[in-house]
Parts: C-alpha cells; sequence; structure tokens
C-alpha cells in the first residue's frame, strides 16, 4: 500500500537446471534417430547439454549419440557448453562418457589445453586451497600428457614436504609420485620431489597423511637408485615403526612389494628378536604388519613365524585382529598343521574368550558358546561349614606352629589374600605425597624435588606441548 515501506528485493538467484528422466530422454533419443525431427531433438540438446550430461545415464548417452548424428557445428556448440567444465566431467560418472568422446574431436583439443595450463601455473596453491580445487588438481595430472605432467611434478617440489603434512594437498601430492604403464618418473624429476623430505624422513612417515607418501614411494619407487637413502632412513627404525599408529602402513607397503625380498628379511630379523614382548603388549598395529609377512613373506619366513605365534596362541588370541591373524596360519599350507594343533591344545583357555571362542569354533568346529561347568563342593567342606568334621574351620583359624625337627610352620597356613584386596590394601597405604611424586615421574619432570610442592593445588600448570615439526 501507499503508506507501507517497501523493503527492497535482492536479486534473483539462477534457477536450477531442469531434470529430466529416463523416459524424457528416450522419447527424445527416438526423436533424434528420426530423419523429419532430428533438427529439432538437436536443438533441445544444444540447450540443456548440461543438465543432461551430469543428469542420468540416459541424458550421457542422448548427448553422445547427438555428437555422432551432428554435423561439425552440432559437435562444436557442444564443445562450447563444456567449456570450462572439463574437469567438473571427470568427477562425474554420467559426464565423464561425454568428456571421453568430446577429447576424440579435433575441434576441442584447445579447450582442454587452455583449461590444463591454468590449472598448471597455478597447481600449488590450489592443491592447498579447499578439496574442490585439490581434486582439480588431480583431474588435471590424469588427463595431462607427459611434458604437461612433468611441470605438475616440479611445481610440487618446492612445496613437499607442506604438501605430505596438509589434508588436500597430500592428494596431490599422491598423484604426483604414482606412474601408470608407459609412464615413468625421469631420476630428475624424482630427485626434485624428495629432496625437500630430506632430515624430515622419520617425521613424514608417522604423521597422519604423510605416511601416504612414504607408501606411494614404497609402492612405486622402492628399488630406485634415488630413494635408496630414503628407505635406508625408514628400515633403520622398522621396529618402531612397525608399531606406529600411522608409520605401520608404509611398512605394509614395503612387505607388499613385489621384489622387496631383501626389505622383508631385513624387517623380519629385526621383529623376529623381541616378538614375544611385542605380542604380549597386543600391539594392535603390529598384527597387521604380521599379516602381511604371511600373505607376502617367503616360506621360510611364515614358517618361523607361524611357529612363534603358535607357541604364543594364548597371547596372540585377545584380540579380535589377532583371532584374524591366527586363522590364516590355520589356513596357510605352510602352518596349517602346527597351527591347529596348537588351537587344539588351548581349545580350553581359549573357549573363556569371545572373539578366540569363534576362532575355535570357525577352525575346529563346534558350538561357539562357553562351557559353563559348576564346581562340585566336596561333602568335606560343606561339613565343615556347618562345624562338623573339621573343627578346625568351625573354630576360625589357628595360628601356625614351628616343628622343630623339620624347622618348617604346621597347622593352618596363611590365608590367600585376592587380587582386588591387595590392591586395595596397596591404595590405602599410598597418601598425597606418594601420588605427588608418581604423578611427577609420569610427566618426566624428576630432576627438581621442589616441582611435587604444591602440584595438586596448582591448576594452571600443564606440560609442554611437543612441537609438530621435529
Amino acid at each position: 500500500m501507499g503508506g507501507e515501506r517497501q523493503l527492497p528485493r535482492g536479486p534473483r538467484s539462477a534457477p536450477p537446471p531442469p531434470a529430466f528422466d529416463a523416459e524424457v530422454c528416450r522419447g527424445w533419443r527416438t526423436l533424434l534417430e528420426a530423419e523429419g525431427t532430428r533438427r529439432g531433438a538437436l536443438t533441445f540438446v544444444l540447450a540443456h547439454a548440461i543438465a543432461l550430461a551430469f543428469g542420468s545415464e540416459e541424458g550421457s548417452q542422448l548427448v553422445v549419440r547427438a555428437m555422432e548424428v551432428g554435423d561439425g557445428g552440432t559437435r562444436r556448440g557442444l564443445a562450447a557448453r563444456f567449456s570450462g567444465r572439463m574437469f567438473d566431467m571427470m568427477g562425474s560418472p554420467h559426464a565423464k562418457r561425454v568428456l571421453w568422446r568430446l577429447l576424440e574431436l579435433e575441434d576441442v583439443e584447445h579447450l582442454l589445453d587452455a583449461e590444463l595450463a591454468e590449472v598448471c601455473n597455478r597447481a600449488l596453491p590450489l592443491s592447498f586451497e579447499s578439496e574442490e580445487t585439490s581434486r582439480r588438481v588431480q583431474r588435471a595430472m590424469e588427463v595431462a600428457d607427459g611434458p604437461r605432467r612433468s611441470s605438475f611434478r616440479m611445481a610440487f617440489s618446492e612445496g613437499i614436504l607442506e604438501m605430505a603434512v596438509d589434508y588436500h594437498a597430500n592428494y596431490a601430492a599422491q598423484k604426483a609420485f604414482q606412474v601408470e604403464e608407459g609412464d615413468l618418473l625421469t631420476s630428475e624429476e624424482l630427485c626434485a620431489l624428495i629432496r625437500g623430505l630430506w632430515d624430515q624422513v622419520g617425521f613424514v612417515v608417522r604423521h597422519k597423511t604423510g605416511c601416504r607418501i612414504i607408501r606411494e614411494l614404497a609402492k612405486y619407487h622402492l628399488n630406485r637408485l634415488e630413494c635408496g637413502w630414503l628407505f635406508k632412513e625408514v628400515l633403520s627404525e622398522a621396529v618402531a615403526l612397525c608399531r606406529h599408529e600411522f608409520a605401520h602402513y608404509a611398512i605394509q607397503a614395503i612387505i607388499q612389494h613385489p621384489d622387496a625380498d631383501w626389505q622383508r628379511s631385513w624387517i623380519g630379523c629385526a621383529l623376529w628378536q623381541n616378538l614375544p614382548t611385542y605380542v604380549r603388549c597386543r600391539d594392535t598395529h603390529l598384527v597387521f604388519v604380521l599379516q602381511d609377512f604371511v600373505r607376502h613373506g617367503s616360506g621360510e619366513q611364515v614358517v618361523s613365524l607361524g611357529a612363534l605365534l603358535s607357541y604364543l596362541i594364548v597371547d596372540v588370541t585377545a584380540t579380535k585382529d589377532g583371532c584374524v591373524l591366527y586363522r590364516e596360519l590355520c589356513e596357510h599350507p605352510h602352518t596349517r598343521q602346527e597351527a591347529v594343533a596348537a588351537l587344539q591344545g588351548a581349545a580350553a583357555r581359549l573357549c573363556e574368550r569371545k572373539e578366540s571362542r569363534r576362532l575355535v569354533a570357525g577352525v575346529l568346529g563346534g558350538p561357539a558358546e562357553a562351557p559353563r561347568e559348576t564346581p562340585a563342593v566336596p561333602a568335606a567342606v560343606g561339613a565343615g561349614r556347618a562345624g562338623a568334621g573339621l573343627p578346625g574351620l568351625a573354630q576360625g583359624p589357628q595360628p601356625a606352629t614351628l616343628d622343630t625337627s623339620t624347622g618348617q610352620a604346621t597347622g593352618l597356613g596363611l590365608a590367600h589374600v585376592s587380587q582386588a584386596s591387595a590392591w586395595a590394601h596397596l591404595l590405602d597405604d599410598l597418601d598425597n605425597d606418594d601420588y605427588a611424586v608418581l604423578q611427577r615421574f609420569r610427566l618426566g619432570d624428576h630432576h627438581d624435588d621442589s616441582a611435587v610442592d604444591g602440584f595438586e593445588d596448582d591448576e594452571t600448570w600443564a606440560p609442554p606441548r611437543t612441537p609438530r615439526y621435529q
């Protein structure tokens, strides 16, 4: 109305692209095949090419068929429609079919080259910017030819360490180390990429995303002369890396390599020395490394590993992953007999636990339920509780007496103290000062005794943080 104040209207948003279902696409496909209605169908496809290509499989097939039956002007028009969307088309399962058909046309090669040049010039900052831009760089590397792909790798060499520890950029860095059939990194490219990892291999292999870079290097370039120093650093810490939360993935990639015989022997010799201790600690990450030894190790390595794990069967099967490892030993032709025999001998103890009970049932057969046994109470013990037959129990505990002939105590022995009672007594004997000393030693500050004073009352105190880069 005249007296009411009109609020300003913002700019109108672009309408969403129309969606065409399978029935509509099949109807236009029929019109496209007919001579009389082909021209109108081509006009419809040109107007809605993007929505058809990205919408459904039938829509992408309609666009491909339009390129096949149309003339040169139609193909150039479709290429112009998809200009600037080449990398988005690679990420769509439907539009990718249209892209491969476009790449076969000679008229659109310059469009793809222009987009590749634009991405290559800003490859390093685009890798860090966001998940979408990082995927754009990865798709550009997939369709780039040899010289262009080399330009991407040389651009990454300037910040490979930062890319290795970045959540988005590490995927582009992995793509730089991957090689396909007929593609091989030159010595210059490989040296430029790994030069940034110098003196930081231990940090990178223990990083959540950095371990993926070492894994790709082990998968594709394990035996390259240029990477010898890098894997020497990795193998020198093989035992610690096998038990690390992230670094064990790099060790697994080395063991899985088909031409890593001496590397597997090196890792095996380092692990076998204290393997019983590691197994008793129930290290989950080490179990995955041992599984790869069973799958990819030599017959001699598998036999020695199977003999040791069969001896430690109770500790190995204490976890779910350990049960999976031992089941593989029971199925391996080199260790089957010994592993099954050890499982039969320890079946009674293993049935007391849920996961190992399933292992026993799966290998030996039988119900996967724990045996329920009610211990029988002797009549003498029952009578003693009532005060008959065992006067010692009826009258209460009697003190022990010393036999002078043998020098040993006779009579009622010391009563057994349960583990829970012993732990409760220990906690009663610990006062606050003792607890503060234990806390101080746990935190590693045991140089100054004055640090104990006021430890409990100081709420602002905190242990020093470990720096990110070491």
